[in-house]
């Protein structure tokens, strides 16, 4: 297999994967404004191909995946969460039965991810009368009256950093898509050990597919 051709289909498809990202996260962010809704906590979305025989893949391989920062720029020092995730994504791989391998073309299926943090935003609001909640700026769009009368609600935008992984996996022989997930997060902190393994764990719950079992 030549390995330059297969990393320009990885980056190939790390592009697309950014730019369905970019759609998706501006969808949503477009639907909280409207909606007045909030992208708390973990959120976990695959997809697969349904043509594909997932019962025959047994082994496994990484290419590497990418982290990268605000403005797309890619993050080549960030070793420790790579590691992370390889190792959170080795783990749940190998309880589904399959084996780790060195080599790619030695492999049935090729793991890689793209990795990055945002900065979102989100609108609250709450009744005239109703405790503000901690961190709240800013006054009442409609000021403390018009014609909204004594009922009126206040909103305010709260800014909040969210974490995205893109994983795939890459059928070997046809280096074909044949599984995603889309995963986000609200962040305090930089994800830990525990919290990736947490991710992984509810990324493959339902890997394989189960109409592919």
């Amino acid at each position: 297999m030549n390995l330059d051709l297969l990393q320009q289909h990885v980056d190939a498809s790390h592009q697309t994967l950014r730019r369905t990202a970019t759609a998706v996260l501006a969808a949503a962010t477009l639907l909280g404004v409207v909606g007045c809704g909030s992208s708390r906590g973990l959120s976990v979305k695959t997809d697969y191909d349904p043509t594909a025989d997932f019962s025959r893949y047994r082994t496994f391989a990484f290419v590497p995946g990418r982290i990268l920062l605000p403005g797309n720029v890619r993050d080549t020092n960030n070793t420790v969460l790579g590691d992370r995730i390889r190792n959170s994504v080795t783990t749940q791989l190998e309880e589904k039965g399959l084996r780790q391998v060195s080599s790619v073309q030695d492999s049935d299926l090729l793991v890689t991810y793209t990795a990055g943090v945002r900065t979102r935003q989100e609108m609250e609001s709450r009744a005239a009368g109703e405790p503000r909640p901690f961190g709240w700026w800013g006054r009442g769009f409609y000021g403390s009256g018009g014609w909204w009368g004594p009922a009126y609600r206040e909103f305010w935008v709260q800014n909040y950093t969210e974490g995205t992984i893109l994983m795939d996996l890459i059928d070997t022989r046809s280096r074909q898509l044949v599984w995603r997930a889309y995963v986000t997060d609200r962040l305090t902190k930089a994800p830990d050990a525990d919290q990736v393994s947490r991710i992984a764990a509810k990324v493959f719950a339902t890997y394989p597919p189960k109409s592919s079992q």
